[in-house]
């Protein structure tokens, strides 16, 4: 379907609005569950480098 005026359409529907309303949240709900998930994958993947790699200060000798 094609709404030409959904601000009017809305008004005359807000059974529709209600449920654009609820399909909205639940998609912004998903997408922040999403990034929450890869930035504790992230920091999850930082830590196990820190564990297996030797960082190094300027003059080459392994830090502690």
């Amino acid at each position: 379907h094609i709404v030409d005026d959904f601000l009017e359409f809305i008004r005359e529907n807000p059974e529709v609005g209600i449920s654009v309303a609820q399909l909205l949240a639940v998609r912004l709900i998903n997408t922040n569950n999403h990034m929450v998930y890869i930035k504790d994958q992230l920091d999850g993947l930082q830590t196990n480098l820190k564990n297996y790699l030797p960082v190094f200060s300027e003059t080459g000798i392994p830090r502690t």
